[in-house]
């Protein structure tokens, strides 16, 4: 009888757990997350959420014909896309725009299936070409994304150990530097200082 409350203990506990994850909220923040954001940076990324919406996987305008965002994407996985675009039912209408210049957006969504069975999503707006525009430069825009750390060299010596596909994927190019302080002199002793860090698992010293 103990055997069976625990069993259907731990199965409650197990269902919890997964409801938790059906929320972004129950999923952690990754400690090794080599990528870091200004709070100036971060304030335009939430206008740019706020004004277009979700800019990733393939954006299509209805209106004028042209993809938005995703032409690179489009470019690497022509060949081996299978079919054409499967819609979800029905449309989706969302508030998008400025402050000052709100709007209602009817959208749809659905997906393209790869030859492996991966599935890219596809999103379909109804966009004047000046909004449409905005979104593509703001989805390529440098000034309000993240920025590599000086983690990120520990997290390239992890992937080294477990992923084939460094060089193909050009990880060997990423390199990460840090600028000194506007001002900042250093003496004879300044190499002492500075906190070493070292890799658990190639044994490698980096600077934190």
């Amino acid at each position: 009888m103990m055997k069976r409350k625990t069993a259907e203990k731990t199965v409650a506990s197990t269902h919890a757990a997964l409801d938790a994850l059906s929320e972004l909220g129950g999923f952690s923040d990754a400690d090794y997350n080599p990528r870091t954001i200004s709070p100036d940076a971060l304030k335009s990324l939430r206008a740019s959420v706020s004004v277009f919406g979700d800019l990733s996987g393939f954006v299509v305008n209805r209106c004028t014909g042209n993809v938005v965002c995703g032409h690179q994407r489009r470019e690497a996985s022509r060949e081996i896309i299978q079919d054409g675009i499967t819609w979800d039912d029905g449309e989706h209408v969302c508030n998008l725009g400025m402050p000052d210049a709100r709007f209602e957006s009817v959208e749809r969504f659905g997906f393209v299936v790869l030859a492996s069975g991966q599935r890219f999503g596809v999103r379909e707006v109804n966009w004047s070409e000046g909004f449409e525009k905005a979104a593509n430069v703001a989805a390529n825009n440098p000034a309000i994304q993240g920025e590599f750390s000086d983690g990120l060299q520990i997290v390239l010596e992890d992937i080294k150990l477990d992923f084939s596909g460094f060089e193909a994927l050009k990880f060997d190019a990423l390199s990460v530097e840090i600028p000194d302080s506007p001002g900042q002199e250093f003496g004879e002793n300044a190499a002492d200082d500075v906190v070493m860090i070292e890799c658990p698992h190639c044994g490698k010293t980096f600077p934190k």
